[in-house]
């Protein structure tokens, strides 16, 4: 969702205007992170996130969840979404969150390789999508299916 360039952190490109689309048309979706409170919160701050997201839906690392690529930390979040997985649809960059999203039992899984090559992520049966820029998104699909979970 975010990135270092230089000294400074920002979103990815155009998630800014993928997230106001999520919001103005009603769509679902909430935060995966295996990041600690204190990360979360540093980020919800930096880019105003409360501007998108319910803050008491964010799933983080708390201690008690196993990390990725256990199922857990997704089943939560459609769980706090009120939605079946196999409805909810992941952008995640990580290959343990992808494995985690798969485990889950999600709808469609969309690898976000802003960090890693496209390459990494050709071969993983489970992505059905690589993207590398959230305007390249068909947001048709988000339609089709219940939800978006962001990873």
């Amino acid at each position: 969702m975010c990135r270092k360039e230089g000294d400074n952190l920002k979103l990815a490109p155009h998630a800014e205007k993928f997230l106001d689309f999520l919001c103005e048309n009603d769509i679902p979706h909430t935060i995966a992170t295996m990041s600690g409170i204190e990360n979360v919160e540093f980020y919800i701050e930096q880019f105003n996130l409360k501007k998108w997201f319910d803050i008491d839906k964010i799933v983080y690392a708390n201690g008690k969840i196993p990390g990725k690529p256990a199922p857990d930390i997704y089943l939560i979040a459609a769980q706090n979404l009120r939605l079946d997985p196999k409805d909810c649809i992941v952008v995640e960059d990580a290959v343990s969150g992808i494995n985690a999203a798969e485990n889950a039992g999600i709808g469609k899984i969309i690898a976000m390789a802003s960090m890693e090559p496209v390459e990494l992520y050709e071969n993983m049966p489970s992505v059905g999508e690589i993207i590398t820029d959230f305007n390249q998104l068909d947001r048709s699909q988000f339609y089709l299916k219940t939800q978006s979970v962001i990873g």
